[in-house]
């Protein structure tokens, strides 16, 4: 409900004003975990207001059989008046809506002979049922935050079950390292929409709680108000996963690039998914943010280039956004902090003939396919693309000039994505080069396990390697061996 596109429907409605229109509003007061703003104090007022309700309903009784019709119609007068004060609904019922609620949601037949009802009433009508996130399992229904998504976990204490020796997340990484750069800058805010769990700032809100602001599910307020910090002077930090990225798009090109505001874009769940599915993926960043003029967009390899892209970001004082994805980091355990030349590329490896430019997570997949290829006798140059937007345009210029075939690595759409922007390079500046392009392909990708969708794609070091040796047959490389 703290999203426009709620507010926008009931308005469309209301205005309307159609015979047979049912809203039913499931209200369980959590998001992934409990939900905050004004909206959220309304909400819970008419729920502890139904003992107003049904004094209010014993009290016109009394009146009526004391003092008749007159008595009452005064009551009602009277009741009117007070209205906007108690009763539940007044957003509704001014929006045009019936108001019907609270109902048990949990209570079934009471919840079906309601709508039953409702359906037999006229007009635009909102029924506000009340539910319990994690109802019938105890340890959901004590702390359901982290039962929204959940890993393996013992059924009978709740307790997850993890893997020993797991590295940290990427989030749990981001979180830890702006935790620690707000202790020296108390210019630095976070802002998330409703996803504080999730993208690691539970940390920063306990030792900032004024300094963080979780605005509820609201993308684009979210964008807004950071651009409003930031021009203030405060270095906002804005957190999302990057499918709800997408919910902001209009506000991150007027309201913070167009102004030109210095606020940090943490994209977080870049990338496949896995068992979220085609709603959550998020293959759409690179492609949607590259037309945005001015725009830093980067990846991190491991740990410590985010810690250290992190604080490049904060005090570049451009727009800078930094997308990393779902799952455990690589590398070693990240500690200190670098600035990194805005727009600079690193060689990881040198080679020849072939050079892979892979992006993120992808760097690490870039290492993997060679050991694939040194099969075939091929020995590719390995470059770390970390900056997406603006290019190392002298780097690429080199390796283009060295390397005849390139090939390109990214865990995002291709349509519009890093492969894209090489290929347009290549043309636009008339080199010759050949370009294989690896990222995910122009459909939607379902639910699955991340390993599993990438070998459905042809994105395992197994499989890319075997298309980079056909890329190069010109070559005629053989298998070593």
């Amino acid at each position: 409900m703290t999203a426009g596109q709620a507010f926008e429907g009931l308005n469309h409605a209301g205005w309307l004003d159609p015979d047979r229109f049912i809203v039913i509003l499931n209200d369980n007061q959590m998001s992934i975990s409990s939900n905050v703003g004004a909206l959220y104090t309304y909400f819970n007022r008419i729920i502890t207001n139904e003992v107003f309700q049904k004094s209010r309903q014993t009290l016109k009784e009394i009146i009526k059989k004391l003092f008749g019709e007159s008595g009452a119609k005064l009551a009602r007068k009277f009741e009117e008046y007070v209205k906007g004060l108690f009763a539940p609904g007044v957003i509704f019922e001014e929006l045009g809506f019936t108001y019907v609620g609270t109902i048990d949601g949990h209570n079934l037949p009471e919840l079906e002979k309601t709508l039953e009802n409702v359906k037999k009433m006229r007009g635009p009508i909102i029924v506000h049922v009340l539910t319990q996130k994690g109802k019938g399992y105890k340890p959901a229904e004590q702390n359901p935050t982290p039962f929204h998504g959940i890993s393996p976990f013992d059924k009978i204490t709740g307790t997850p079950i993890k893997k020993v020796g797991t590295p940290p997340s990427w989030s749990k990484v981001f979180g830890q390292a702006l935790v620690e750069l707000a202790e020296n800058d108390n210019r630095i805010v976070a802002i998330t929409p409703a996803m504080k769990e999730g993208s690691g700032l539970t940390e920063f809100a306990d030792r900032f709680p004024d300094r963080f602001f979780d605005v509820g599910i609201a993308e684009q307020h979210a964008a807004t108000f950071a651009a409003g910090l930031a021009a203030e002077g405060m270095k906002p930090v804005l957190s999302y996963y990057s499918t709800f990225l997408q919910r902001g798009y209009d506000q991150i090109i007027h309201d913070i690039a167009l102004q030109g505001l210095p606020v940090v874009i943490a994209i977080d769940r870049a990338g496949l998914v896995g068992e979220d599915g085609p709603t959550h993926h998020g293959v759409y960043d690179i492609s949607f943010l590259r037309a945005v003029p001015d725009i830093v967009i980067s990846a991190p390899k491991d740990q410590q280039e985010l810690r250290n892209l992190l604080y490049t970001a904060i005090y570049s004082d451009r727009v800078f956004a930094i997308r990393y994805p779902r799952g455990s980091t690589t590398g070693e355990k990240g500690e200190g902090f670098e600035k990194i030349p805005v727009g600079s590329w690193e060689i990881i490896k040198d080679g020849k003939d072939v050079v892979i430019l892979a992006v993120g997570k992808y760097v690490q997949k870039a290492v993997e396919t060679a050991k694939e290829l040194s099969r075939y006798g091929i020995k590719p140059t390995i470059v770390n693309a970390r900056f997406i937007r603006p290019f190392d345009e002298k780097l690429l210029n080199q390796i283009l000039k060295g390397h005849h075939y390139v090939v390109t690595m990214e865990d995002g759409a291709l349509n519009g994505g890093f492969g894209s922007a090489i290929v347009e390079y290549v043309m636009d500046n008339r080199f010759s080069n050949e370009v294989l392009r690896f990222g995910i392909p122009d459909r939607f990708v379902q639910h699955g396990k991340i390993l599993h969708l990438e070998e459905e794609l042809g994105l395992m070091p197994v499989q890319m390697g075997k298309r980079i040796k056909e890329f190069v047959t010109q070559q005629n490389y053989k298998v070593v061996g």
